[in-house]
């Protein structure tokens, strides 16, 4: 499973570039996880959602050595096409993945994502054309809370955490996701939006 902190460039800092990334693995360990030097000037940090500062990224690893590191976990392509040393592509798990996916400009095969914002089965009607905040649907079906609270009534981010939320609402639910997919096909199973398969650098 994966999941991205964001920061903004541009003006208004509207524009996203990755700020931190977290891989988990199908026993909910994490394997991966960075801080990423942004290739533009940060004009907003998000910190009151991301939780990331300048300190943060100062000193951190580039965005072609992250990028290439996610690459290789799940063997997938940068935007330009090119392929992760030909390693077999795993199934990517997450929440939003469209999202995450723009900021590493990274594209991966619609059949091997499992993105928890967008299937049906899990999202409660009458919402099932539009995405359920993850934090929703991991306190729904499993029972247990990320992204808690502080006193001051701000909402902490931890990709870990967040990344971690989405493996397990996937392994909750993988025999009947998994079977959909057979049954119906990829696009139609998990509503890919054409983004995901574009080979265009955003």
């Amino acid at each position: 499973a994966l999941d991205c902190e964001m920061v903004g460039t541009g003006l208004g800092g509207v524009k996203s570039l990755l700020g931190q990334v977290s891989v988990i693995n199908e026993h909910l360990n994490v394997v991966y996880t960075s801080y990423c030097r942004p290739m533009e000037t940060v004009t907003d940090y998000r910190t009151q959602w991301s939780g990331l500062t300048e300190a943060h990224l100062r000193d951190a690893p580039s965005f072609e050595e992250v990028q290439n590191k996610v690459m290789e976990l799940f063997g997938g392509s940068d935007g330009d096409g090119g392929d992760s040393n030909n390693m077999p592509r795993r199934i990517m798990t997450g929440h939003g993945l469209e999202n995450d996916l723009d900021v590493l400009r990274m594209t991966h095969p619609k059949e091997l994502l499992r993105d928890t914002a967008t299937w049906k089965p899990i999202l409660r009607p009458p919402h099932f054309k539009k995405p359920q905040k993850l934090r929703k649907l991991v306190k729904i079906h499993s029972n247990f809370t990320i992204q808690r609270t502080s006193a001051d009534g701000k909402i902490g981010h931890d990709p870990s955490e967040d990344a971690r939320g989405s493996m397990v609402l996937y392994l909750k639910f993988r025999s009947r996701w998994e079977q959909d997919i057979a049954n119906r096909g990829a696009t139609r199973a998990n509503i890919a939006p054409s983004r995901y398969h574009t080979s265009s650098r955003k």
